[in-house]
């Protein structure tokens, strides 16, 4: 299937899928030997075979769930969180199996409450100066630290704000004036946010094309 679809190919993550979802259901047959008695053992894998798998195992007690996810993607707590929800998720199908799916809970009501309370309380601060000007504070705060990263190259603030501070005076030669609309058709790069940061120093608009 790989050959025939040929996907982008990564070391990073699987080529058809990153979510698996395993039910294993069979019945397990113990093996046998002359003279010995044979029983499985269960082993530890420290590597993650896709991005997310749910491990659902049927035996004498029930269905048994274990999530397996890669580190350098999740944590625990987020997999926890995601456990929790996947439960609560099941008990709303089994309290009314006839309910759409699109209207299951995926939270408890206590959990949602506590979010919501959450964000009522959540007061942010809106800073009195644009964003072109926060970033000449940093810069003149900061100027040698490393303001953007652009595959090999870095750019420090002091260089960032240099370059961007030349391109508004090559803008404003050009016609760029407060509530201008600039165009802006570049591919994603460092440049991209000189050009943005020089649009707003002309206290123009940038428009992304």
């Amino acid at each position: 299937l790989v050959e025939a679809l040929q996907p982008q190919r990564s070391l990073s993550y699987s080529p058809l899928f990153q979510v698996m979802l395993s039910l294993q259901n069979n019945e397990e047959e113990s093996g046998s030997l002359p003279g010995l008695t044979v029983s499985s053992l269960a082993t530890q894998q420290h590597t993650a075979q896709f991005d997310l798998m749910l491990n659902v195992e049927e035996d004498e007690d029930g269905l048994q769930l274990s999530w397996e996810y890669s580190t350098d993607l999740f944590d625990a707590s987020t997999v926890a969180r995601m456990a929790d929800s996947f439960a609560c998720l099941l008990d709303g199908a089994l309290a009314n199996p006839q309910r759409a799916l699109d209207t299951l809970p995926l939270m408890a009501p206590a959990e949602r409450e506590r979010l919501l309370q959450l964000g009522r309380a959540t007061q942010s601060t809106v800073p009195a100066q644009c964003l072109h000007q926060l970033f000449t504070a940093q810069a003149l705060a900061t100027p040698q630290a490393v303001a953007l990263t652009d595959g090999e190259r870095h750019w420090t603030y002091a260089e960032l704000e240099a370059a961007s501070n030349q391109l508004a005076h090559r803008l404003l030669a050009s016609g760029a004036a407060p509530g201008a609309r600039v165009g802006l058709c570049l591919e994603r790069s460092g440049e991209v946010v000189q050009a943005i940061l020089a649009i707003l120093k002309c206290g123009a608009a940038y428009v992304p094309l």
